[in-house]
């Protein structure tokens, strides 16, 4: 069973009651325990003793000596508090102009697919953000779809109004980009639905996204493969299959398959196919 080794030792002008606690802090004082009986019993912390090698100091202090304690503690507080709210102009200065700000504070971010542009991009001075896995500057970008966020948007404050590098708003800013890249693929489609669930058609296209997943059933491992195309119109194609097709991003074929449905994703309006055939155009 365990025990407190605690002693009194005195009382000081303040009226505070002084302890030494020598308990030890993995066996509790008890200097072993059946559930080491296994490997000795003993506790190899204090060698049985139920002692530490030093006692840990307890004070217990009157309410009235407390709450002056706590007023100095308030005071000092203040006094720090002061001195980094004076500070926060200069470190946030800092901060804006070290992780890709301007001097308010404004970030543009760069919407879209910017892999293609990349080397544009960063001839322009854009920042690469591997926590956001996008590019953005410092100022505005003419040509170019942007998101224009303040670091208030991306990042936390502690009391001194000083922003916190390590606390990035991921899952807020995250969404924010993730709306407005939505909003500009729906803006830059001019897809259609096409067709009627059940026809089946026979149409030239170019094979513009690939995507595979893969699913657990009864022990087997079974693979998806998502394939997108785009007609001359601009009007999307999904086909959704367990077949892998020799057909690679950018290759033109023809596609015969049968409407499988209609549906909406990310504001594209896109027409599911299935029991697809596709012929490869000769180049």
């Amino acid at each position: 069973m365990s025990q407190r080794l605690r002693y009194f030792v005195r009382v000081d002008k303040n009226g505070t009651k002084i302890y030494e606690d020598w308990t030890c802090t993995r066996c509790g004082g008890a200097g072993g325990a059946d559930a080491w009986v296994y490997t000795g019993f003993t506790c190899w912390e204090c060698g049985g003793t139920g002692k530490r090698e030093k006692p840990r100091i307890i004070k217990e202090y009157t309410p009235e000596y407390e709450a002056k304690l706590m007023a100095q503690r308030e005071k000092a507080h203040q006094k720090k508090l002061a001195e980094a709210r004076e500070k926060a102009p200069e470190l946030n200065a800092e901060f804006f102009k070290r992780n890709g700000f301007d001097a308010e504070g404004n970030m543009w971010i760069v919407l879209g697919n910017s892999y293609d542009i990349k080397d544009e991009l960063k001839a322009l001075g854009c920042k690469f953000s591997s926590q956001l896995s996008c590019w953005h500057c410092d100022h505005e970008l003419e040509g170019h779809n942007t998101i224009k966020l303040n670091a208030s948007e991306m990042y936390d404050v502690d009391e001194a109004g000083i922003y916190l590098w390590q606390y990035m708003k991921n899952d807020d800013v995250k969404a924010i980009l993730r709306k407005a890249n939505e909003n500009l693929d729906s803006k830059a489609s001019s897809s259609s639905y096409v067709g009627a669930v059940g026809d089946k058609i026979e149409i030239k296209v170019t094979m513009t996204g690939f995507h595979s997943y893969v699913t657990k059933f009864n022990w087997q491992t079974i693979h998806h493969f998502i394939n997108l195309f785009t007609d001359e119109a601009g009007n999307v194609f999904v086909w959704n299959t367990t077949a892998c097709s020799d057909v690679n991003v950018g290759d033109h074929i023809t596609i015969k398959g049968t409407i499988k449905g209609h549906k909406e994703y990310k504001g594209i309006k896109q027409t599911e196919l299935q029991r697809c055939k596709i012929t490869k155009e000769v180049t």
